[in-house]
Formats: structure tokens, sequence, C-alpha cells
């Protein structure tokens, strides 16, 4: 079987969606081909990492207009047909060279442009979209596609409210590495605290500094931080902060989530379940993203960790307590363990496979 994925670097989480998913295909059957492409760098060779440093600059500089514009196509839908012809030839060439069984989108831009191309094209390949949120948005959704990866049965029924067929609609969280899936129970030797921060791929953490401090005043505290791309972070860090382990992008993030006894990161939803699948109790501080204030939302009615809202508020007080109550850290990791076995109904190589084998009858 071939398989197309299609994914963007908006962040690193769509590309490590992407990857799981591919790594569950290759576990499942040594000859299934999977391609995974980058759709803005196909497309666009020339000036798709100036697209992307666009992206990265408005999230860290003017995250207000980007939640301005993600409100706003939530209610607009979003034509890619300006974008031009150019895009349905290059996509031509391609699926007509390699002609996958399934295409499956972890963007909402591909998943759109895929759909107008198979409507022009009357292509009748499976199209799938995999959310890779937990958000409530109609930029997910478009006619031309066959079926939906949900990360929970919220979102399904969100997408059957917006005209979308139950039977096509699948739950299977937001698909992780195959490393995060093999994490075993962290099993403590000491009553030292392990915390990780994290800020997501491209590194950014607001307030840092003070972070840190407050964690240095625990004295049986160990601290990692993953700068991700960040490399201005990475050596802002290890020039001003001794007794930290201090790491950039790293492909082994399930090993430090295994032994953490606390995860400090941005709500990402990626991030979010490989929390789930590791155990791990998360603190969320100020999520200012659209898709990371759902995201929050979901770890709060869970009770799978502690999210302060207000960037103001000083949480200091909050995250030295949380790490000196052993039942409530106990607590958020038995949440985490039950909310995944609840969540995930079946894994996305499995779907497909059962779909496949009704497409080939």
């Amino acid at each position: 079987m071939k398989v197309l994925i299609l994914t963007g670097k908006f962040g690193m989480g769509h590309n490590s969606v992407a990857k799981a998913i591919a790594e569950e295909f290759e576990d499942a059957d040594k000859n299934n081909e999977i391609v995974i492409l980058d759709i803005l760098e196909y497309l666009f060779p020339l000036v798709h990492q100036f697209l992307y440093k666009g992206f990265e600059m408005m999230i860290d500089k003017c995250h207000g207009v980007y939640n301005m514009m993600y409100r706003l196509s939530a209610r607009i839908e979003v034509d890619v047909t300006p974008l031009g012809s150019r895009i349905y030839r290059k996509m031509d060439e391609f699926i007509t060279e390699n002609k996958p069984d399934f295409i499956i989108c972890t963007i909402p831009l591909s998943a759109r442009i895929i759909s107008q191309y198979k409507e022009k094209k009357g292509l009748t390949i499976p199209l799938i979209t995999c959310i890779t949120d937990i958000s409530k948005h109609k930029e997910w959704i478009a006619p031309y596609i066959d079926f939906y990866f949900a990360p929970t049965k919220d979102i399904k029924k969100h997408l059957v409210s917006n005209g979308v067929n139950e039977e096509n609609i699948f739950v299977t969280g937001i698909p992780v590495r195959r490393n995060f899936k093999n994490i075993k129970e962290n099993q403590k030797t000491n009553d030292r605290k392990n915390v990780l921060i994290m800020g997501g791929g491209l590194g950014l953490l607001p307030d840092i500094d003070k972070l840190i401090l407050s964690l240095k005043t625990i004295d049986n505290a160990d601290i990692t931080v993953i700068t991700g791309k960040n490399k201005n972070a990475f050596n802002y860090l290890k020039e001003n902060f001794e007794g930290i382990e201090v790491l950039g992008y790293t492909e082994n993030v399930n090993k430090y989530m295994e032994k953490a006894d606390l995860i400090i990161t941005k709500a990402g939803g990626i991030t979010l379940f490989e929390a789930i699948y590791s155990g791990t109790p998360m603190f969320v501080i100020n999520p200012f993203l659209e898709q990371e204030k759902r995201n929050a939302e979901f770890i709060e009615d869970r009770k799978i960790g502690k999210v302060v809202w207000d960037k103001s508020f000083d949480y200091s007080k909050e995250l030295v307590e949380l790490l000196k109550t052993e039942k409530d850290l106990d607590r958020m990791h038995m949440n985490m363990v039950n909310a995944k076995e609840e969540i995930i109904e079946k894994q996305p190589s499995m779907i497909i496979n059962e779909l496949h084998k009704v497409e080939v009858a």
C-alpha cells in the first residue's frame, strides 16, 4: 500500500504527527510505501523558508494578529483557488508519478488544496485529514475529504454538527512517535523531582528566567530545558544558568518525559498527547494562541495538569507547591492513564488497513 502524507512546518507538531503516522504504517507492514511531503516546500521551493520564518515571527511578535485571523477563518470559508493553477499542476505531477492509495493531511492547508484538486480533477483517491489540535474549527473541514482522524470524541461531535458523516470519523487521539508508545512506568529510586521545561519545536516559552529561578528554590529539583531549534534561547540559558541541563533539538524527548515528574510547556496538541502517553502531568503558563487555549481547556477539564491563564499572575508558589505535593501529581498521572484509555479507539494504520481492504474488495 502506498500512502502520501502531506504536512508543513507551522511549528513542529504537524511534522511530528506525519512521522508518527508513517512509523505506524512501517510497523504494520514493511512493504508499505510511505512518502512524507512538506507541501509548501514542494509547491514553493524558492520561498517556503521565508513563509515559515514569517509564520514564526507572527507567532512570536504579533500573536494577536494571528488569533484574529484564526477566529475570522472559523466564520469564513477559505478558498485556496487563488493560489493558482500551478499548484494543481504540480500536485497532478506528483500524484500521477507516485500513485498513492491514500492521501493523509496533517495541516488544514494541504487538506483544502487536495480537496479542491480532487474536485477539479475528479480524483477518487481517499483523502484523510488528521486533526492535530483539540480545536473546534472549520479550517479542517472540506467537501472532498473522505475520512477524519479526530483527537477526541468531542471533536467528533463538532465535525458531525458541521455536516460530516459520523461513520467517516475515527477517534484516534493525536498520533505520537513510536518511542512514546513504549514508555514504561516511572519507577522512582529517590526523592528528587525531575522537571522538564519545553517550549515546543520553536523553543518559545515566556518568562523563562522567572521559571528557572522559582524551580531553583526547590532543593531536590533537577531541571532540564529543551529549547528546540531556538539557538538564542539555548545559548542564553547555557551562559546564565548553572546546575541545569540545557538541550537543543532532540529526537529523544520521550526519554526526558519518561523520567520527568512534571513538564512545564506550551499547550501544543502533539505535546499534550506525548505527555498523555508518558503519563507526565503538565504545567502550562499563559496559553495565548487560539489552538493552545482549547488544548489548555482540555488539560483542565481532564485534570491532567495545571494551567496558569494570566501571565501577570505570580505562579511561583503554585508551581513549587505542586512539585511538593505527591498526591496531586499522582492524581494527575492516573487521570492521564485514564484519558489515554478512554480517548484512543483505534490507531490510524489499523483504520486505513481496514479501509484499504474495502477499497480493493
